[in-house]
């Protein structure tokens, strides 16, 4: 059945229908207005279409500015001002274009291209100066022969917001938020070669990156350095770098940034290019840099500089997000305010009558899951979560589909909870299929199951709270552990960013193809707190001593006594322990028991139903009776 039948037979409720229409005209009114907003619209809001269809009603131009890697995303959007009747384009791409760099010309010429653009080559610079292969015939410059202001939308990535031509005097909408999109990461193992390179060839009074990192206190050192960029500034010609194929174009800044730093007391520094005067060129693209570096973290002494583009080309920017944190957004649009579509209860409403979703949580413990490759295996509780799967098939009859990290699930498949075989085939007797927080966006698998498991939490590291605390020059340090954990104010913000509105965009992935109702059983406890719980369950492993127990009658016809299964050779439990595994057994349903002569008789009934690994039971469930709903009849609206 496609899915506009199944939405003919089950149609959206009034209440999700008055949201999607609250929301997309906000974004008529945001265009209208002409200021900075970010608009926070719950996922299935209809946010990315509600842009398009405000376009359609102003006649505003706009460019939409969405992630790298997702081309579907470009065409759903192209697929939108279709149905609008707007005419659009997607803006050109080096990587996604350039035939060289996409290896059509042979992999030395692609190897030779791909190394100068990495190194900060722009793609017109290649293509003038070095003339790859492409150069008479090449889909990327031809593309930009186009004249996009002929367009009433431009599609393209966050990278393409520094471009002047696709954002002058159009309405720019950045979709959800990204720091990455923004955001230059420079590796620790790169980041001395790069340093070093630039401070010997330009002849800086250091002899290495080690050198400038332990001498830069040196006032005269200092003084001579800052007098060089008094003198040359910070830009390296396309000339220079193609030149010298040890030099990066961004190693100006980066060893500016790391003279100039401002040390945070957390190990972390920091450096603001806004507070500079250097009078010898202009420094308007130098205005909105932050750099972020913590030499001393064992894991990662990357250094990062954060550079939204110059939105002042554009004639408003308006951001995107289910769940907006302004302490971040803030660094990426400082000019907008946020506009919440819908009230704390409305949001309420949304979730469980609207979108018909209903979280059940099985843990009270957070899981962060997205732990350093060296640690994963220790973090994953794979007995525990195992159970956990094993109960919400035992519960409601379905395999659900798995939402965790790449990391988890890949425990998952070496414990056999799931495999893929060589032609990506999925195979479980515990979970339908499986995906990870970070494929999301580029995955639909999920919108048609209505049971789900979303199994530990995302936690980049506390390095990523503390790099987002230095851009707003502030020592951000851990305070407390597991579900009481605290950053402080400004830390809480963005851990709330991390870990707890991604717990609850990744929930809201699952049945979006249906409106019948939606079960997800959340194996974490970072649901933000207005979040509506309905239930509250556990896992109960099954221990060695009740499979014996069970393996005793299985597939025998003969009433057994208790006597019988406690004689049995495979079980070595005491009779009473037999006893109390045998009611387990017949409270579930597995086995069947009468009365006969002073005592009672059992035989196998549903034994096969017996989870692997364990079965869920209410939290309050001192008993720990079997949890079962019939989540169809259980939610289903009236």
């Amino acid at each position: 059945m496609s899915k506009s039948s199944r939405n003919e037979l089950n149609p959206p409720s009034t209440l999700l229908n008055n949201a999607r229409r609250r929301c997309k005209w906000e974004l008529v009114a945001a265009l209208r207005e002409g200021n900075d907003k970010i608009i926070s619209a719950l996922p299935a809001m209809g946010k990315s279409r509600g842009a398009i269809f405000a376009a359609s009603e102003t006649g505003i131009p706009i460019t939409v500015l969405t992630g790298r890697g997702h081309e579907e995303q470009y065409q759903q959007f192209g697929k939108w001002c279709d149905e609008f009747d707007l005419t659009w384009e997607r803006i050109p791409s080096f990587t996604n274009d350039c035939d060289t760099y996409n290896g059509k010309h042979g992999s030395k010429a692609k190897s030779k291209v791909s190394k100068l653009y990495d190194r900060g080559v722009r793609p017109a610079q290649i293509h003038k100066k070095v003339e790859p292969p492409c150069i008479d015939d090449c889909t990327y410059t031809k593309k930009w022969d186009t004249n996009l202001d002929d367009f009433d939308v431009l599609i393209g990535h966050y990278t393409h917001g520094y471009l002047t031509n696709v954002i002058q005097g159009r309405a720019v909408f950045v979709d959800e938020f990204s720091g990455n999109g923004f955001e230059t990461k420079i590796p620790e193992p790169k980041l001395p070669r790069i340093v070093t390179s630039f401070v010997q060839a330009y002849e800086l009074p250091f002899t290495s990156y080690k050198n400038l990192i332990e001498t830069r206190d040196d006032t005269k050192k200092l003084d001579e350095a800052l007098d060089w960029f008094e003198e040359y500034g910070f830009e390296i010609s396309g000339k220079e770098l193609i030149a010298n194929s040890k030099l990066y174009r961004n190693a100006p800044l980066l060893v500016y940034s790391l003279l100039n730093s401002e040390k945070l007391g957390n190990g972390w520094e920091r450096c603001s290019f806004s507070k500079f005067d250097i009078t010898q060129q202009p420094l308007d693209f130098l205005k909105s840099y932050k750099m972020a570096f913590n030499p001393t973290d064992g894991y990662d002494s990357s250094l990062y500089l954060l550079n939204p583009p110059d939105w002042s080309y554009a004639r408003n920017v308006i951001g995107l997000d289910g769940t907006p944190i302004m302490a971040m957004w803030g660094e990426i649009i400082p000019t907008a305010e946020k506009h919440q579509v819908l009230s704390e209860k409305e949001r309420r409403e949304y979730i469980s009558e609207g979108l018909n979703h209903h979280y059940i949580l099985t843990t009270t413990n957070t899981k962060p899951y997205s732990s350093h490759k060296s640690e994963i295996h220790n973090r994953v509780n794979v007995g525990y979560d195992a159970a956990v799967f094993d109960g919400v098939v035992y519960a409601t009859g379905i395999n659900p589909g798995l939402i965790s990290t790449k990391g988890a699930n890949k425990v998952y498949e070496e414990n056999d909870i799931y495999t893929i075989g060589p032609n990506d085939e999925f195979n479980s007797s515990h979970i339908a299929c499986a995906e990870h927080y970070g494929n999301l966006l580029g995955s639909n698998r999920l919108d048609t199951c209505q049971v789900g498991v979303l199994s530990g939490s995302q936690h980049f590291g506390d390095n990523f709270i503390e790099k987002w605390g230095a851009y707003h020059s502030h020592a951000v340090e851990r305070e407390r552990q597991g579900v009481d954990i605290t950053y402080g104010p400004l830390g809480d913000e963005i851990y709330q960013h991390m870990v707890r509105n991604q717990t609850l965009q990744a929930a809201m992935r699952f049945g979006r193809e249906s409106n019948d109702p939606t079960v997800v059983f959340v194996n974490t406890n970072t649901l933000p707190e207005w979040v509506p719980v309905v239930d509250q369950v556990k896992a109960v492993r099954i221990s060695e001593g009740l499979r014996s127990v069970a393996d005793a009658i299985r597939g025998v016809d003969e009433w057994q006594t208790t006597e019988d299964v406690s004689n049995h050779p495979q079980v070595d439990v005491g009779i009473s322990m037999v006893r109390k595994h045998l009611q387990r057994l017949h409270e579930m349903g597995l086995i069947e028991r009468k009365n006969e002569g002073r005592g009672k008789v059992v035989r196998d009934e549903k034994l096969e139903r017996l989870p692997e690994y364990g079965y869920l039971t209410h939290v309050n469930d001192s008993d720990n009776q079997p949890y079962t709903i019939s989540y169809r009849d259980h939610y289903r609206k009236e």
